[in-house]
């Protein structure tokens, strides 16, 4: 069965909550979700592990395994500066 992801405002402004849920995940099932902004011609990336709760749901409230970030923090301003 494939997953099903929610990203509530779609699009959001940057300083915005987001509210992002991943659905139909095995229960325990370890998750990397990766976000992406561009400001000013510079790029930024980052990411984090999660392990689907008992019903093989993930979301940001949730505490990431690892990653640029973990723990419980914003996902958009974890972001790191990618040069190319």
């Amino acid at each position: 069965m494939a997953c099903r992801l929610s990203v509530q405002p779609n699009p959001a402004l940057i300083d915005e909550k987001l509210y992002v849920q991943i659905k139909d995940l095995d229960p325990g099932e370890t998750v990397t979700l990766r976000t992406r902004m561009s400001d000013a011609g510079h790029r930024f990336y980052g990411y984090a592990y999660y392990n689907a709760n008992a019903v093989g749901e993930v979301n940001l409230d949730m505490e990431s395994k690892g990653g640029t970030y973990c723990g419980k923090v914003y996902v958009v301003w974890e972001n790191q500066l990618f040069y190319d």
